[in-house]
């Protein structure tokens, strides 16, 4: 089962995704400059890009 929590207005959350989910948010979406960057400046640990927004 899935619990969905809301966030806050302002709230934060780390993302965990393949490389393969990152480039079709990349390539497929309009996100702000702001997440993009948090992506690009991500960590990578066995093709898992760990993102956290700032």
């Amino acid at each position: 089962m899935t619990t969905t929590k809301r966030l806050k207005p302002g709230g934060k959350v780390t993302l965990k995704l393949s490389m393969e989910q990152v480039d079709l948010i990349v390539e497929k979406t309009l996100i702000d400059d702001h997440l993009l960057e948090s992506i690009h400046t991500a960590r990578v640990w066995d093709g898992i890009v760990l993102a956290k927004s700032n």
